[in-house]
């Protein structure tokens, strides 16, 4: 399993800072701190989503998630944004699972195994549901583990295949050149889900983060990061 949230909180537990904005978040820089050199009324990006957190661990948009850590993450590195796809692109196997668990019922109408001894097609029903049960956690951890996370330094796409193979990439935030958001289609405009690109200079020249919610979101986090990553080298401030 991995360990992307194995963490304790960074943000758990009371916070140092007096500012209203920020009680309660320990692990994330005061306002003091964020503004010291950058201007007396400059606020960061992570000031503005402050007011937009939430808890659980289960959203597709979690803004300043708690209990969130990941492998290479740095003792100061904030994770501003964690990404899943939206759950309109989980309905088949929702669907597929629904009918898996219903299907023994049909037996009633349908004997297809009365042939077999009681014993046996208990049995059956048994094995049935154990490979449902399966079949679900298998569905339900790949796209609980397939994320996109935003930190005020860089991004880092996470494509969770199986429980044996993963593929991690990542780019600094200043790396980032271009950023792009698609969203095509009537479900995709009534739920209000797309595609983000970003063409950075690294290594992995193009990131794509598939069918989020509130793509134009994204965006515009990203954008604002980069420019305020630009402001941190003008003041000397970059890490």
């Amino acid at each position: 399993m991995p360990d992307i949230f194995k963490a304790k909180s960074k943000f758990s537990g009371p916070s140092t800072d007096s500012s209203p904005s920020r009680s309660g978040l320990k692990g994330v820089p005061s306002r003091t701190d964020l503004n010291k050199g950058m201007g007396q009324k400059y606020e960061t990006v992570a000031d503005r989503l402050v007011k937009q957190k939430n808890g659980s661990r289960l959203k597709m948009f979690n803004v300043l998630p708690r209990s969130v850590k990941f492998e290479t993450q740095e003792d100061k590195e904030v994770i501003l944004v964690l990404l899943r796809q939206h759950w309109a692109t989980q309905i088949s196997w929702i669907v597929i699972s629904g009918l898996m668990i219903l299907a023994p019922i049909s037996l009633l109408w349908i004997p297809v195994i009365s042939f077999m001894p009681s014993n046996f097609q208990v049995m059956a029903i048994a094995i049935w549901y154990l490979l449902t049960i399966a079949y679900v956690y298998e569905k339900f951890i790949t796209w609980f583990y397939h994320v996109f996370i935003i930190t005020d330094e860089r991004i880092i796409d996470v494509d969770f295949y199986n429980l044996l193979y993963k593929e991690v990439s990542e780019a600094k935030i200043d790396n980032i050149e271009d950023v792009t958001y698609r969203q095509g289609g009537v479900a995709r405009a009534m739920l209000n889900y797309g595609d983000v690109e970003m063409q950075t200079a690294g290594e992995k020249q193009e990131f794509k983060i598939e069918s989020v919610p509130e793509p134009h979101k994204v965006a515009k986090i990203l954008n604002e990061l980069k420019l305020e990553e630009e402001h941190e080298k003008l003041v000397g401030r970059v890490r």
